[in-house]
């Protein structure tokens, strides 16, 4: 039963640094870890999506927004007026 499922949409920008690995026809991201991190050019977001199975991934941005996020499941009516972009 899905109860309270969501899917969250995310703007990343300034990009570089991107490591990519082992994209299938099946891949199960167990996290995605959003963090600032000092690098030689001052303070970047690093993002790692970690792998469960299939495709992992991480990078480094200058800016990360949430563009948008869709409701699923039964609730998704009930919860529609709280995710307005």
């Amino acid at each position: 039963m899905l109860i309270k499922n969501v899917i969250i949409r995310f703007t990343f920008t300034g990009v570089e640094g991107v490591q990519v690995g082992d994209f299938n026809f099946q891949n199960v991201i167990n996290s995605l870890t959003i963090d600032n991190e000092v690098t030689e050019v001052g303070v970047r977001i690093r993002v790692e999506v970690e792998s469960i199975y299939g495709f992992g991934a991480t990078w480094l941005c200058s800016g990360a927004k949430v563009a948008g996020v869709s409701c699923l499941g039964a609730w998704a009516a009930e919860a529609e007026y709280r995710f307005r972009f």
